[in-house]
């Protein structure tokens, strides 16, 4: 994520970002799609609570359906991009009204924009890059409405408008927000221009970072290898296959694809090796990864473990979901089940012991071939996942992969950073997190830290 530079004015924000607007829609494929929750005024009139506007092409993303309910609506409609391009000085400066779905919507006086580069994870269809504008709506003369909203043989229930604001929304992990106490408007911008496609380091040390785009002569890929001794700088055309051989043993790497005019599209950055699980795809990118962390030792973001009974009375159970929430409280992290604590893949009686079930027992498994240990661990680790969403307060993603190591399966569980910390045990409400290999109780002031991230910059109201 990059935050990108604005100009200081809202009229200056403004001619930039019709600017990019308008450059996106040059490609005929092009739609705006518009989804707004509105809330009606003492006047009668409409507010608008929350806008998301997708510049994207046809077919990325789903519209979603209209609601109306007396005092709320929950209104859609798509438009060809050229066509938005007219409808943007009430967008983008907030004067007066603007229409969507055939309802006139007031979207109060202009508001400081704010911008950024991301890429979707998770919530849509694509994951190319984009420009997510966004700005504060005024709403705090309007009284919102309060629920329940009774729903209808084909309309969603919502208990208030802000549980109909998190439904529209639908960024969760997109950009950091998990409820609808935001009253924004969003706009993102879908850069098609190209964007890193795989990125993974080769088994003779090589990074090799792939390019996906219909117009490579028009790209470079710049960055830099960061070790302890130096940085080496990277600078290379793009290509679809972009390789790199370190001069140095790096830890982190950053990389950006640019177009004419040093304009990022796109960017990678993270430890080493660089193997976003988003962009996995084949199971060579996942050794890697998982050989990496066996070789890198016990870290704030790697973590090794014996397979472990499930229960919830089990002391090592406990201690694998305190450094679930431990990691998905920091930045996120690494499980390796199937590995003791040097880091070696290791498969004894009592991790058969763990992961048989009524139906596979460990009699069954200890006779068993690659593939039915495979699948026992794989189905170890729905299960695992299973119970975090159980005994956590909020449920944080787990990506699951499985590899055969030594004499046995080594089940990688990636927990991804939180996006609605804290979290917590609902059991006991313990909350942790991760410094170096260990989970610690925050202090006060860490713990204060956690819940202004979660309610950062905007207002509460309700």
């Amino acid at each position: 994520m990059k935050r990108l530079e604005l100009p200081g004015t809202p009229a200056e924000q403004a001619d930039m970002l019709k600017t990019s607007i308008v450059g996106a829609s040059v490609d005929t494929r092009a739609v705006a799609l518009l989804r707004f929750v509105a809330v009606q005024g003492p006047a009668g009139d409409w507010h608008a609570a929350f806008g998301r506007i997708d510049v994207c092409r046809d077919g990325d993303f789903e519209l979603g359906p209209q609601h109306r309910y007396q005092r709320m609506l929950i209104l859609a409609q798509k438009m060809p991009a050229q066509s938005f391009v007219s409808e943007l000085d009430a967008i983008i400066g907030g004067n007066g009204s603007f229409t969507c779905g055939g309802t006139e919507l007031a979207l109060g006086p202009p508001q400081q924009w704010q911008a950024e580069m991301q890429t979707s994870r998770g919530d849509y269809a694509t994951a190319w890059p984009s420009y997510y504008w966004e700005r504060a709506l005024n709403l705090r003369s309007v009284a919102l409405p309060e629920g329940p909203f009774a729903s209808h043989k084909d309309e969603s229930y919502f208990a208030d408008v802000l549980d109909a604001i998190a439904g529209v929304a639908k960024f969760r992990r997109f950009n950091g927000w998990a409820d609808g106490r935001k009253h924004t408007l969003g706009l993102n911008i879908w850069r098609y221009e190209g964007r890193f496609g795989r990125v993974l380091v080769r088994a003779n040390g090589e990074l090799e970072a792939n390019v996906e785009s219909e117009c490579l002569e028009r790209l470079a890929v710049r960055g830099r290898l960061t070790a302890p001794e130096g940085r080496q700088v990277v600078a290379s055309d793009a290509t679809s296959q972009v390789v790199v051989t370190p001069k140095l043993r790096p830890e982190t790497i950053e990389l950006v694809l640019v177009a004419e005019g040093d304009e990022i599209v796109d960017q990678v950055d993270g430890r080493w090796p660089v193997v976003p699980s988003a962009q996995l795809s084949s199971l060579g990118s996942v050794e890697v990864l998982a050989d990496g962390l066996m070789r890198g030792g016990e870290c704030a973001g790697a973590e090794y473990k014996p397979y472990v009974r499930l229960n919830a009375n089990d002391k090592k159970w406990t201690e694998v979901l305190d450094t679930v929430i431990a990691m998905a409280n920091a930045g996120g992290g690494y499980i390796l089940f199937g590995v003791d604590n040097h880091g070696t893949p290791r498969f004894a009686h009592d991790d058969r012991e763990a992961l048989a079930t009524k139906s596979v027992t460990a009699k069954h498994l200890a006779a068993g071939d690659e593939a039915t240990l495979v699948d026992a661990a794989r189905a170890y680790g729905h299960e695992l996942r299973d119970k975090v969403q159980q005994y956590i307060n909020r449920s944080p993603s787990l990506l699951l992969h499985v590899i055969w190591r030594g004499n046995g399966p080594v089940l990688l569980v990636e927990i991804e950073e939180g996006i609605a910390k804290p979290y917590m045990d609902l059991r006991n409400n313990n909350l942790w997190i991760r410094t170096n290999a260990t989970n610690r109780r925050p202090p006060e002031d860490e713990l204060v830290k956690l819940f202004d991230d979660r309610y950062r910059s905007g207002s509460a109201g309700g």
